[in-house]
């Protein structure tokens, strides 16, 4: 493909129009070209500001062209996540530089056998072998490892880079004729794309003794979301859009099973001292919350944080564990307001769930003095709201909440929401 000529022939394509169905072969060559095309733009400095952005508007709308074609939607979102984790682009999307899986650095390997490597030391040895004769031992691994590259670009310059690219795939699956449908595949794809195995891929969360099975699968799930922060802000942005992260529940069991292994294992009396793991596990705890896997009562777990142990916050994890165990977060848990038309779980009243809180609410009474603002809102006003709203619903026959009350689909986010402590 040629780059140069893309101003001037997509506009053209755009004004023909696909009238017909395209063969799959060549609606996978075309969106091959355009993301290709798309990435290349992205990362290109030789261009004005004008006309890059001018360029990018053109092969997206081409691209949400296609995405109107069967199967579109598919392809494109595949080769973009394919294309922003395995391949050279990478490099400008990524946090940790040279540990990308496109970006391994591979050793000089050593073509010459130990018999011919003795020969470096001037001669062989004879015999009778005496005290002082060396040999050499030959080379360890692969060798001695090449020097790190730099980053292409700057983590500032990768910030704006993903937010774009964030924004475009999440533009794409609106494009369809269902913005739910868009959602749902991108997840399944990302789920295809980063999970190496295709057993235990389910929605269910089996038993905490079974991590022990997935741990290798869970490790490698979780090394690959943390090198690619463009693959947390989808996350985050699915989760928003409920119930499109329930299709990738594999893929948050995963990161909790890590988070609980680690801290079981911890022999630091503070969690402080594993800053990585540490953010790990606030990441993926809000995560869940925002999705509503987690009522508000447990979804606090990262605003507290420091005032935990290694132990407390092992106990927790697997608390949290098993909540998602028997409240299997499945599509079917949400439901939709008449009203407003606002996807919201409800969690029913507190005693549904109050087992699974206990632990932690007990850590926030010894500690109360730095928590209280947050333990009165979660677990006196929280609690009160959720036991009124169930009642109310009682009442009028339904579990709908009725208009003008606070404590539906208004605050169903609000285990999303960061609680502000004065």
């Amino acid at each position: 493909t040629n780059a140069s000529l893309a101003p001037k022939v997509l506009p053209l394509f755009r004004l023909v129009q696909l009238t017909g169905k395209l063969r799959i072969s060549k609606l996978h060559r075309i969106c091959h070209c355009l993301v290709e095309l798309y990435l290349s733009t992205l990362i290109e400095s030789r261009r004005t500001d004008g006309e890059k952005e001018k360029l990018l508007n053109l092969v997206e709308l081409t691209l949400r062209d296609l995405c109107g074609q069967k199967t579109g939607v598919q392809v494109v979102l595949r080769f973009m996540l394919e294309a922003a984790i395995n391949s050279n682009y990478a490099a400008y999307l990524c946090s940790q530089g040279g540990e990308v899986s496109a970006l391994k650095r591979t050793r000089i390997k050593q073509n010459s056998k130990l018999f011919e490597e003795n020969f470096k030391f001037g001669c062989m040895p004879v015999q009778p072998l005496g005290s002082s004769t060396v040999f050499h031992a030959g080379v360890i691994g692969e060798g001695k490892r090449p020097e790190q590259e730099a980053h292409p670009v700057g983590e500032e310059e990768r910030v704006l880079l993903r937010q774009r690219l964030t924004g475009t795939i999440f533009r794409l699956c609106e494009s369809t004729i269902s913005k739910d449908e868009g959602c749902k595949k991108l997840c399944l794809i990302l789920v295809e794309l980063i999970s190496p195995d295709i057993m235990y891929n389910g929605i269910p969360w089996p038993e905490d003794d079974f991590i022990k099975v997935t741990m290798e699968r869970d490790l490698s799930i979780t090394q690959l979301i943390w090198k690619h922060p463009l693959i947390w802000n989808l996350l985050e942005l699915l989760a928003l859009h409920k119930p499109a992260l329930s299709y990738g529940s594999v893929l948050i069991r995963a990161i909790v099973s890590v988070c609980i292994t680690h801290w079981q294992s911890s022999v630091c009396g503070r969690i402080q001292d594993y800053p990585l793991q540490l953010d790990i596990t606030r990441k993926v705890v809000t995560l869940m919350g925002s999705a509503q896997f987690i009522p508000q009562q447990l979804a606090i777990l990262p605003q507290i944080l420091h005032i935990l142990d290694p132990s407390q916050l092992h106990c927790i994890l697997v608390d949290i564990w098993n909540y998602m165990k028997v409240n299997v977060p499945g599509p079917d848990i949400f439901q939709v307001c008449q009203t407003t038309g606002l996807v919201y779980r409800d969690f029913g009243p507190y005693e549904n769930y109050k087992p699974y809180c206990d632990r932690l609410r007990m850590v926030m009474v010894g500690r109360i003095e730095e928590v209280s603002q947050l333990f009165k809102v979660c677990y006196v006003d929280g609690i009160k709201s959720s036991s009124h709203q169930h009642h109310v619903g009682s009442v009028n026959g339904n579990s709908e909440p009725v208009l003008g009350d606070t404590s539906g689909p208004q605050r169903a986010n609000q285990s999303a929401e960061v609680i502000q402590l004065e």
